[in-house]
Parts: structure tokens; C-alpha cells; sequence
């Protein structure tokens, strides 16, 4: 019996670069929509489309495309125009590759809608890369099971076990509040933990829950780690600004969404 999370919008976005990351989001949504009763929007950002992925998605995925010339993947721009277009009380900032227990995410849901929480990380803090050959066996036959076996077989991510990106819940209204994601961080970058922090200073009750979360391999492009020496220092630096500000200063920074994107500019011009 599914479990009824009618109030959630999975929200993901993606560029295809690899026939793996297809197979990774094809297998994602499928096992998100065999055991939830729920909403999903992906949107692909890129320089063209024949509607493969559209075509590859469940039919009840809500699925757009945008033209997009950069090779620069600015996630974090795509994540909050996604936020503002989704009517659900609850959102999932989701990533294309990963995979947890069911009951992971039944135990966040339900922190959130008994509001004894405003952010929910699905999982430890533990964030696993499963190799090719545990990979291509789970794209065939994707059962958690598989993954809950061998786990001791995969390395943590980023060599990391604190890890709080891949897999977030959040009240839509609080997230907004907060200043959604940080435009700043363009491409890849630590936006995770900048987002932590400043959720921090709002005071927000953030909880985890027990257990893994998986990340399904897949080849990386220039949106996979940082583009250029220039680009690393420009996150850091902006991660460092964050963390070196007081509440106050990160609270009066995102006083209004209608001027989040005004002071995260003026922040970088100061850096």
C-alpha cells in the first residue's frame, strides 16, 4: 500500500550528461512513485531536447524543459524558481541520484506535519556512493534491500559522514523565510553547508533521522566538482562570509524574499 504524501513536491532538477544519469533519474522517480502517493517536478535546463527524459519519466512526473546555453549547471537558481512553483505545504530538495529507505522518509514527513521540525534530513548524515556493479545490479532489480546488504561495500561520499546535501524536507514557508538557496553558489560548490547555517540563524528546528542515504554513481562533467580555481575561491569565500556574519546580519540580509537575490549579489560584491 502506498503511503499518502499528497502534500510533498519532490522538486529536481537536472542536466542530462550521461546515459548513467538518465538511468539514475528514470530508477529515482519510479521507486519514489512505487511506494508514495505524492508529487514530483523535474525540470532539465539545457542547450536542447528531443524529450528522451520526458518520454523515459513516469507519465505523472510533472516535467519541465528550459533552454539553457551555459555549461555552468546553476542549480541553485533552478531549485527556487522550482520552490515558487510548487503548491504543496511541503517540498523535497532533491538530488537526481539518490536513494534511502522508505521509512526514512515517512519518519521526516511526519516531524514536519506534526510540527516538530521545519527542516528534515531524511537520513544520518551518512551519504554512500554505490559502485558500478552494486549500481547496475539495482537499475535492474531496484530493491533497498540490496543496497541495506551491501553497504559496508561502499565508500562515504566526499569521504564525509556528515553530509547534508542529497536528500532535505522543508516547510515551503519557512525555506522561504530562510532566503531559499543561495544564488551565489554557481555550480557546484558547498551550498549545503552555507544553507545549514543559515538556517541555524533563523533559529530553525532542524532534525535528522536514522539511517542512509544512497548516491547512485555516475560519470562527472564540469558540474561535478568545481569548474576553475576561480569559481572554488568565489564559494569558499561566500561560505566563510556566512559563517563569519552574526544571526542578526544573516537574518537582516534576507529580511524579504523580494530582496534575497539583491543582497546575495551585494555579499559577493563584497567578498
Amino acid at each position: 500500500m502506498k503511503y499518502n504524501l499528497q502534500d510533498f513536491t519532490f522538486l529536481i532538477p537536472i542536466r542530462l550528461d550521461s546515459i548513467e544519469r538518465l538511468e539514475n533519474i528514470t530508477c529515482t522517480t519510479r521507486l519514489i512513485l512505487k511506494d508514495f502517493v505524492t508529487n514530483i517536478m523535474v525540470l532539465e535546463a539545457s542547450k536542447g531536447t528531443n524529450d528522451f527524459l520526458k518520454r523515459m519519466l513516469p507519465k505523472n512526473v510533472t516535467y519541465k524543459w528550459i533552454l539553457d546555453d551555459d555549461p555552468v549547471f546553476y542549480r541553485t537558481h533552478y531549485l527556487n524558481k522550482m520552490t515558487l512553483g510548487a503548491s504543496t505545504k511541503f517540498i523535497c530538495i532533491w538530488d537526481a541520484d539518490v536513494v534511502l529507505n522508505k521509512q526514512q522518509i515517512i519518519k521526516s514527513a511526519s516531524l514536519l506535519r506534526e510540527n516538530r521540525a521545519d527542516m528534515v534530513y531524511p537520513y544520518s548524515g551518512v551519504f554512500l556512493n554505490i559502485p558500478d556493479p552494486i549500481r547496475e545490479e539495482f537499475i535492474r532489480h531496484p530493491n533497498i534491500q540490496l543496497l541495506e546488504r551491501n553497504y559496508k561495500k561502499m565508500p562515504d561520499l566526499y569521504n564525509s559522514k556528515n553530509l547534508k546535501g542529497g536528500a532535505i524536507m522543508v516547510n515551503k514557508e519557512k525555506y522561504m523565510e530562510c532566503g531559499l538557496e543561495n544564488e551565489g553558489f554557481y555550480g557546484w560548490g558547498p551550498e549545503d553547508f552555507e544553507r545549514y547555517d543559515r538556517w541555524k540563524a533563523f533559529n530553525c528546528r532542524i532534525e535528522r533521522v536514522d539511517g542512509r542515504l544512497y548516491h547512485l554513481e555516475h560519470p562527472r562533467d564540469l558540474n561535478g566538482h568545481f569548474n576553475s580555481t576561480n569559481q572554488m575561491e568565489m564559494a569558499n569565500a561566500l561560505l566563510e562570509r556566512i559563517r563569519l556574519s552574526t544571526d542578526n546580519e544573516i537574518r537582516n540580509n534576507i529580511s524579504t524574499r523580494s530582496g534575497i537575490l539583491h543582497s546575495w549579489n551585494e555579499i559577493i560584491k563584497r567578498l
